[in-house]
């Protein structure tokens, strides 16, 4: 076995990047301009939401034969001569859009879980390319492609044409909306994580409530697409983002990192500070090191594993209440941005838990909000007109236990996790996520045969989330780790036989 040893670093220096950014203030002009920039990401990434759920509507349609039609229902359309009957507004819906109607449950159905391959693939290849290439080349790939597949499912002449888009929309998506998530959690200290989290949350509600708005007012089922696009093509001022210094630091030396530290410090109004920055080397890991190594690690498999349970149950739960959003009381539209705005409030109680009590207490609240909304459920199945106890339920289960957990799960995948194989562990995750996303519509099914079926087994998942989440990590206050050597701050790092360094 190889012992290197690490001098300690002289007090008068910063040594580890987030002490860098407290010295050169962790908000000033360079990452809150590079936040807003990757803010806006996250902005406009929300078109996948309202996309999601808008494509669920139902068409309407209006009898023009009623000694045929007077009494059919959606289901009968197939059946009648097209003379007979019509669609309320035939641009609304891509099912009334494309003549679908005999095909619509299926197509309905499919225009969502066509999506979630293409997110998969995407995921799968930027997370392993972003921690190989950069997260700032992965986003300036990703978006202009991206921008290409928004405009292309706008102006689809057919539903294979639609599907096909939409397989590659979710592909280029997921590539540099990943890539961005971490991006901002690498540009600030620990201690301004969380934070961030209030300010992203709000961002990414903004967007839900502007192409939501945008769908109401322009009622046309490819407004979504055609708006988003334009924001995208604005988004390409992301080109002035540096490298991220986390990365540079791990995979090309301390030099580059330094020179993109001093020139944030310049920005900031505190070049003298850049004098200071004497960056601790990495240790070397030897090629392999991937998410099978990482697995294997003593360190850090289990952890691994429950944050990748974490994932599945978030999204699962996370689609499921978004996809009843037209199935609780009240009108669809209002429900929809209700279920936007509250979730403001509800992310900054859930990311200022995050910076004064912890990631781990957060998640537990969080999880354990899901289990109470859920009982209510259990004990309420009106479907009526008025704010009825379900209503109530799914808002708050969807936008603080569900939605909220995704941001501190986001933050410990990032901070537990070493930047090597950051951007791979989390689109896994992510991917893990899309698992549950899937079957969010067959677990839906289980509501039409008996409520309690549903919401007992969302009890029973999450309880398991709850038991599996209390060895996770504790990481508030802590540095993010380089390598899969990083561990603790000791200065001895034992090389084993397997190129994976330990260290003590």
């Amino acid at each position: 076995m190889v012992i290197k040893h690490h001098p300690i670093p002289d007090k008068e220096s910063f040594s580890k990047i987030d002490q860098v950014y407290e010295a050169i203030n962790p908000i000033g002009c360079a990452q809150t301009v590079y936040f807003l920039i990757l803010g806006y990401l996250s902005l406009i990434g929300r078109y996948n939401f309202v996309q999601g759920v808008f494509l669920h509507l139902v068409p309407e349609f209006k009898c023009l034969n009623l000694d045929v039609c007077e009494n059919a229902t959606r289901k009968d359309l197939c059946g009648l001569n097209r003379s007979d009957w019509e669609w309320v507004n035939p641009d609304r819906t891509f099912v009334s859009h494309f003549g679908l109607e005999c095909t619509m449950d299926k197509a309905l159905l499919a225009s969502s879980l066509f999506f979630i391959p293409g997110c998969v693939i995407g995921l799968l290849i930027g997370g392993q390319l972003a921690d190989r290439f950069g997260r700032r080349k992965i986003i300036l790939i990703g978006l202009p492609l991206c921008i290409c597949c928004q405009f292309g499912l706008a102006f689809a002449h057919s539903y294979s044409m639609y599907i096909t888009f939409r397989i590659l929309s979710g592909i280029t998506f997921m590539m540099f909306q990943s890539s961005s998530l971490i991006f901002i959690n690498e540009l600030f200290p620990g201690k301004t994580r969380p934070l961030l989290c209030i300010a992203r949350s709000v961002l990414g509600t903004v967007g839900v409530l502007i192409e939501a708005a945008v769908y109401y007012f322009i009622p046309v089922w490819n407004s979504i697409n055609l708006a988003n696009g334009a924001l995208m093509i604005s988004a390409l001022i992301c080109i002035i983002l540096p490298e991220s210094p986390h990365w540079l630091l791990v995979n090309r030396g301390p030099e580059e990192a330094t020179e993109v530290l001093k020139k944030m410090a310049r920005w900031n109004g505190r070049s003298e500070m850049g004098d200071k920055i004497q960056l601790d080397t990495p240790p070397t890991m030897k090629e392999g090191g991937n998410i099978v190594s990482l697995l294997k690690s003593r360190e850090y498999s289990f952890t691994t594993l429950r944050l990748f349970y974490q994932w599945f149950l978030v999204a699962l739960l996370n689609y499921s209440f978004l996809y009843s959003t037209d199935k609780v009381a009240g009108t669809f539209i209002v429900n929809f941005m209700i279920m936007g705005v509250v979730s403001i409030p509800f992310g900054v109680f859930t990311s200022l838990m995050m910076r004064f009590v912890g990631r781990k207490k957060a998640l537990f609240i969080n999880l354990s909000v899901i289990v109470v909304a859920c009982v209510f459920c259990m004990t309420n199945f009106n479907l009526g007109g008025g704010w009825t106890t379900e209503r109530f339920a799914v808002v708050i289960a969807s936008k603080w236990g569900v939605g909220c957990n995704w941001m501190v799960i986001t933050l410990l995948t990032n901070e537990s996790l070493p930047t090597t194989l950051r951007a791979t562990v989390q689109s896994t995750g992510s991917m893990v996520g899309r698992i549950g996303a899937f079957l969010a519509p067959f677990a839906l099914k289980l509501k039409d045969d008996n409520p309690h079926y549903l919401y007992g087994m969302f009890i029973g998942l999450t309880l398991l989330a709850l038991l599996t989440g209390w060895w996770l990590p504790e990481t508030r206050n802590q540095d993010l780790k380089g390598t899969i050597a990083t561990k603790g701050t000791t200065e001895e790092t034992i090389e084993t036989k397997d190129g994976i360094e330990l260290k003590y």
